[in-house]
């Protein structure tokens, strides 16, 4: 078969455009969510003087049960009425009557928490509030005209006080209570649980689980009999927890979710379904059934792992949409019952960050209680006693709410478990409320997390579900407790609770602001009402945006990149572009019908109904000639461009039904590729060979082709080029025509495609492939600046060889030799080089070479050159030991100065040093100026008093031999004195031996440390820090910190010191600064040996706005007693280490400290606690106290605290509940652990290990930067008082500020 050239450039055109597809991707777009999370709304909302624990909305009024209080409030969440229900006055001795008189003229002691809200219309319009009071006895309010105390009845009936059933009036459990009041016959049945605590010394005056009546007097409730409530066994109260999360009704029954034990020896929790008969006045036909939420977790390589979310957290029974309804098969008007599920700790009902949500039908339910009924799967119930197994093989046997003969109480054994209906999407969250309405024809769910944000999502069984909302509602956990106002009205809301709050969340979404894509705008459900404003391009509902610019029915088309830019004039070139929104339709779905092209343009595709429109004609042009569409898919379309008949440039236009749109960058074409020669002419039958294709204009060409065409056979290929370094040339390597079974010579047609340009046609003949012979060992011949390699008697033909990896220059070959230039870059080789004949499929190993090397005298000279400077190096290396080890020795004899040795002229340079170059930091740590370790501070010492800006000198004893006053200056003859003192009032040979030898493990030699006199690294109130070198064993050196306690007068206060320092020498952690050892003088005071910190405090170091910090805390048993930014310190790697642990005593500054004790020592009082500053002691909650400050330190890079307020009234001021104020930059959930940190009470304040937690939560939630200012002024005002003052009257407070 012979194919003519013309049919080879039609194959070739089509290979092309293929090719062009295929090479020509755009990159995938990182996928990104379509919401903006870090949107907020200002939404209406109720703020509580208390924690809100219920929530009820009733004829358009919203009912709220608080600590203390009940309130009424409006639509709007403004309030109508307010209702004290506390506090009370509770104890053994309250001596009234009953729970309703309480106890009068006693002070109030106990706070009454809601703990259940109702609302009853079938004898009254009648609201009941249960407490925690009153043995939850429950008040009735009714819901007439005026204020909620316009007409209360306690509930509690005297006639109950002796009943044998218990209390009937006691509805109310501590631990949480769920009620339900179903109407039945004629009567209103309370069916009341009560949870289990994991206490058993809580007293027992409310039943598990009952049913009960109001007394025909509708002041009390009554029983209907003995048989109308179950308790746990007696042996389980206290150590079988049961928690009822959730209550509906539905159809003849009522049901109850719970959260419980397994049951058995098992110690583990999951969920069940409780069922009973609504009409049923006693507890005859109760049944449970665990409920299990699944999901299958596939993982690489390996089988799905199924993952059980076993502890249920919210749960919400509503009707569904209609779209939902047909999806799932469901009849108009049933109940679907959406749970919110949560992956519990091992064998614990406390939940993980790990959520998911289930969903069934109550008919599913029924169904299955039926079906494992009548299959016995059953048995009786393990906790609650008296309970009978009864088997239900007959189908006789009924399993509805009418008349029935014995009944039942039993526990089904098995499950039917669900699977999470979001496939995953919630695994990393925590949800604690769910709500679901329908909208429309949809069916939207509203998903509360514990970090305080709400997602809203529609569901559906086949479409996507992707949240349209998730915002940030606050930052406290969303309560499972909530409402809907008005859900069948277009603005319908949801009432949710976060702490003291109740937001109002409308159903339909707070807004479209979260939507940042256009895409995602116009495709988010239709009953958000969002659309596209083009004037702040963003998305908007129409009321704000102006009506001529918001728009529903368009988007625009997003380009990111195209290429070429250029071309031949030939044209056939095919221009990629890649963007976005191309062909998307509101089902988002590619639609290939309605998108043409535009390069670098902004056009607006238009909506017909679901799908994106376009316009009846649709034109690309370049110039006056048409762009031909080729491909199109979601992100990239090309077309192919049109011939020109010279170089030039020309507007890119895009014709829709007559309206023109022009890009702003033009396409430019080029002249067509020229090619003036092609070499070689021959390639071996096996290919590899390179073939260098030269001319002009060849650039012009972004993806050049060869196209090879073996005329005999009929045989076409197609070969990839490329360009060289500098764009000039085409290389193409040739193919191998060993698969066609042919002889050579071959003769084949060689044609050159330059984007769509096809140049003439060039011969290549294919040759046979190389015979190397008996040759001789490949040999090298300098030729000039050249080295030639030779092989003699080697080939009969051949043209490419290759010597160690690098290609052989100009292969030649002249009669039987073949020669070749070696690369430049390996003619400086010293070793062997190897040499090998290469090509496409084969290569042969020709032998080595080593190249020849002229005699260059220049390396001789070199080297003589390097060893002199060697032995001039190791001169001046020599005396300099020789000097180092002179200086080390004087600075030993500074340190232990006996009054023999004299060096005056270092103690003047310490004193020149100590006045002028060194400054003192805020703190007892190391900074300095003139040192290169340490970042310059602040000059903090310039209105230092003498006495203790000169403490720090060395002095001399007075030799009477020397006249030391020529080298002192003015006002320091009188200051020659030991630094310490051999007349020291101390001697440590007074110190017990039990305590000499218990430190010995911590004392370091004293000639084992050097104290350079003149480094001051700092100065404090009981001595000075030095820096100083330890000489460890082996002879090496380390760089350490030297603390004099020259100031420690008290053999006592040095007795505690060593046994402060034992525990440090053990205190062994990556962010503690360890200490190195003590080193004890046979008479003065003890010196503290720590690591040399290279860059100083935090405090300093945070100052600087070009630093970043990251905060950690550890949980260690450990009291610091000062912890704060000072007292903290950066190594060279710029790890946080705390400073001064268990010995936070050397402190100076006024701004920081004052005299509190009668000691006299000066404490940290704007970072204690406020016990510590009452009673003088530390705990591990005391330093969380201060781990607060510190925070506040960081946000504010730094900023003292308490600045307007005086040392002397921090007590005061904290006693009036006020605490410092919230920095500029400052998160709100990261303030919100600071006031915790700041809690009166030690108990209430976090741990350190639940600070890690939190922290690291809040910080995982940050993007970007956050910078603190310096110039910010923090001013204390009488508003922040986040607590309730300690005080008790304003002119207690006056009397102790003023004395």
């Amino acid at each position: 078969m012979r194919i003519q050239y013309s049919e080879a450039i039609s194959i070739l055109i089509i290979l092309q455009t293929l090719w062009c597809g295929l090479n020509s991707q755009c990159e995938e777009p990182i996928e990104s969510s379509k919401l903006d999370h870090s949107v907020t709304y200002d939404l209406p909302h109720f703020v509580s003087d208390t924690p809100i624990q219920k929530l009820l909305e009733f004829n358009g009024t919203v009912y709220v049960g608080a600590v203390d209080k009940l309130y009424a409030l409006s639509k709007d969440l403004k309030k109508i009425h307010e209702y004290n229900t506390g506090p009370v006055h509770e104890g053994q001795d309250c001596s009234a009557p009953d729970p309703c008189s309480g106890c009068k003229n006693k002070p109030l002691n106990m706070n009454n928490t809601n703990m259940a809200l109702l609302v009853e219309t079938f004898y009254d319009l009648e609201l009941f509030s249960c407490g925690s009071v009153g043995n939850g006895v429950c008040h009735r309010y009714l819901l007439e005209d005026g204020p909620l105390d316009a007409e209360i009845t306690c509930m509690y009936s005297k006639k109950n006080k002796d009943s044998s059933h218990g209390c009937p009036d006691c509805l109310a459990g501590p631990s949480g209570t769920q009620i339900l009041n179903v109407m039945s016959s004629g009567v209103v049945r309370f069916f009341v649980a009560n949870s289990e605590p994991l206490d058993s010394t809580v007293p027992r005056l409310h039943h598990t689980i009952s049913v009960r009546k109001m007394r025909e007097t509708q002041d009390g409730f009554e029983f209907f009999s003995e048989q109308s409530y179950m308790d746990l066994a007696p042996g389980l109260r206290g150590n079988y927890p049961l928690r009822y999360v959730y209550s509906f009704q539905s159809g003849p029954y009522v049901y109850f979710l719970t959260v419980q034990r397994e049951g058995g020896s098992l110690n583990a929790f999951h969920t069940r379904i409780i069922r009973m008969c609504s009409s049923d006045p006693e507890i005859l036909r109760y049944v449970e059934m665990p409920f299990e939420c699944i999901y299958s977790e596939r993982r690489r390589k390996k089988r799905s792992v199924q993952v059980v979310f076993n502890v249920l957290q919210a749960a919400h029974v509503a009707k569904v949409g209609y779209d939902f309804q047909q999806e799932m098969g469901l009849k108009e008007g049933e109940d679907m019952l959406f749970a919110a599920f949560a992956r519990s700790k091992p064998d614990s009902p406390e939940p993980t960050a790990s959520s998911a949500v289930c969903l069934i039908s109550i008919t599913d339910i029924n169904n299955f209680f039926r079906d494992f009924m009548q299959k016995g799967y059953t048995r009786k119930l393990s906790h609650f006693p008296g309970s009978e197994e009864k088997n239900f093989n007959q189908v006789r046997d009924s399993f509805s709410c009418g008349k029935h003969e014995r009944g039942y109480r039993l526990e089904v054994t098995s499950t039917n478990p669900r699977r999470d209906y979001f496939h995953g999407r919630f695994r990393n969250i925590l949800l604690t409320s769910i709500a679901v309405v329908p909208i429309q024809n949809h069916t939207v769910v509203s998903l509360g997390t514990a970090e305080g944000r709400v997602i809203q999502v529609v569901v559906s069984r086949f479409g996507k579900t992707e949240p349209h909302v998730d915002f940030r509602l606050d930052t406290l956990p969303v309560s499972s407790e909530m409402a809907l106002l008005s859900p069948q009205r277009h603005d319908g809301s949801l009432l949710l609770v976060t702490g003291n709050k109740v937001s109002k969340v409308p159903l339909k979404g707070p807004g479209c602001e979260q939507l940042w894509t256009c895409s995602s705008c116009l495709l988010a459900p239709a009953f958000m009402g969002c659309g596209w404003c083009k004037t702040s391009n963003r998305c908007t509902r129409a009321p704000q945006c102006s009506p001529s610019h918001w728009i529903q029915d368009s988007c625009p088309l997003l380009i990111t990149t195209i290429s070429p830019s250029s071309a031949p004039l030939g044209g056939h070139t095919n221009v990629t572009i890649c963007g976005k929104n191309f062909g998307i339709s509101k089902k988002d779905r590619f639609d290939t019908k309605l998108i043409d092209v535009v390069i670098f343009n902004v056009i607006w595709f238009y909506f017909t109904n679901t799908t994106f429109y376009l316009g009846n004609m649709q034109l690309v042009t370049v110039g006056n000639a048409t762009c031909v569409l080729q491909s199109i898919s979601a992100t990239m379309l090309t077309c192919r461009t049109p011939p020109q008949p010279s170089p030039s440039q020309h507007k890119v236009q895009l014709h829709i039904d007559g309206v023109i749109r022009e890009a702003p960058v033009s396409y430019t074409y080029n002249e067509n590729p020229h090619i003036s020669s092609v070499q070689p002419k021959h390639s071996f039958i096996s290919g590899g060979s390179t073939v260098t294709v030269n001319g002009f204009y060849l650039h012009s060409a972004l993806q050049p082709q060869m196209v090879l065409t073996a005329a005999t056979e009929g045989k076409l290929f197609q070969v990839t080029c490329s360009h060289d370094e500098d764009k000039r040339n085409i290389l193409c390597i040739t193919p191998s025509l060993k698969g066609l079974g042919v002889q050579p010579p071959v003769a084949t047609k060689m044609t050159f495609v330059l984007d769509g340009f096809s140049t003439d046609q060039y011969d290549l003949l294919y040759v046979e492939d190389p015979k190397f012979e008996e040759f001789q060992k490949p040999t090298v011949t300098p030729r000039g600046n050249k080295s030639i390699l030779e092989i003699k008697e080697a080939v009969k033909n051949g043209e490419v060889l290759r010597v160690s990896n690098r290609t052989c220059e100009s292969v030649t070959l002249v009669g039987n030799t073949l020669e070749c230039t070696v690369p430049m870059e390996l003619q400086s080789a010293a070793k062997e080089l190897e040499v090998e004949w290469k090509q496409a499929t084969s290569s042969v190993i020709l032998g080595r070479v080593v190249l020849a090397q002229d005699q260059d005298y220049r390396i001789l000279i070199t080297g003589g050159v390097c060893v002199s400077i060697l032995l001039l190096l190791l001169i001046a290396v020599f005396v300099w030991i020789k000097r180092k080890k002179h200086t080390d020795d004087l600075a030993k004899a500074m340190v232990w100065y006996d009054g023999r040795a004299h060096i005056p002229h270092l103690d003047m340079l310490a004193n020149a040093r100590s006045a002028n170059a060194w400054s003192v930091s805020p703190t007892n740590e190391m900074v300095s100026h003139e040192s290169v370790d340490y970042r310059t501070t602040l000059l903090e010492d310039q209105n230092m008093p003498l006495s203790q800006a000169e403490s720090c000198r060395p002095h001399l004893y007075a030799h009477p031999h020397v006249d030391l006053s020529p080298m002192l200056g003015p006002m320091e003859g009188d200051l020659a004195s030991p630094l310490l003192p051999s007349n020291a009032p101390i001697d440590l040979g007074s110190l017990q031996p039990e305590l000499l030898k218990e430190v010995q493990h911590v004392v370091i030699a004293r000639e084992d440390l050097l104290l350079h006199v003149n480094e001051i690294i700092g100065r404090g109130h009981f001595g000075c820090v030095f820096h100083g070198t330890l000489l460890e064993p082996y002879g090496q050196k380390q760089h350490c910190a030297v603390k004099s306690l020259n100031r420690i007068t008290d053999i006592e206060e040095v007795s505690q010191f060593l046994k402060e320092g034992i525990i440090m020498k053990d205190f062994s952690h990556p962010n503690v600064l360890s200490l190195l050892g003590i080193c004890l003088p046979s008479e003065g005071s003890p010196l503290v040996v720590l690591p040399y910190m290279k860059h100083g405090d935090l405090r300093n170091f945070i100052r600087d706005e070009t630093h970043m910090i990251t905060t950690k805390s550890k949980s260690k048993k450990f009291v610091h007693r000062d912890l704060a930014a000072r007292n903290c310190m950066l190594d060279e790697s710029y790890t946080v280490k705390v400073a001064d642990f268990g010995l936070a005593r050397d402190v100076y500054d006024k701004e920081y400290y004052s005299v509190h004790n009668k000691h006299g020592v000066k404490l940290p009082v704007k970072w204690m606690a406020l016990e510590s500053l009452q009673t003088h002691k530390f705990t591990t909650k005391s330093d969380v106290w201060s781990f607060g400050v510190l925070l506040w330190e960081l946000m504010t890079r730094g900023a003292p605290p308490y600045s307007d307020v005086n040392s002397f009234d921090i007590t005061v001021f904290l006693l009036q509940g006020r605490r410092l104020l919230q920095p500029e930059f400052c998160p709100d959930a990261l303030y919100n652990v600071m006031i915790e940190c700041w809690h009166p009470k030690p108990e209430h304040r976090p741990t350190f290990s639940e600070l890690v937690s939190r922290i690291a939560t809040i910080f995982s939630s940050f993007s970007g930067e956050h910078y603190i200012l310096l110039n910010t002024t923090y001013v204390n005002i009488d508003k922040m008082t986040p607590y309730p003052s300690l005080i008790s009257s304003q002119s207690n407070l006056d009397r102790d500020c003023c004395t």
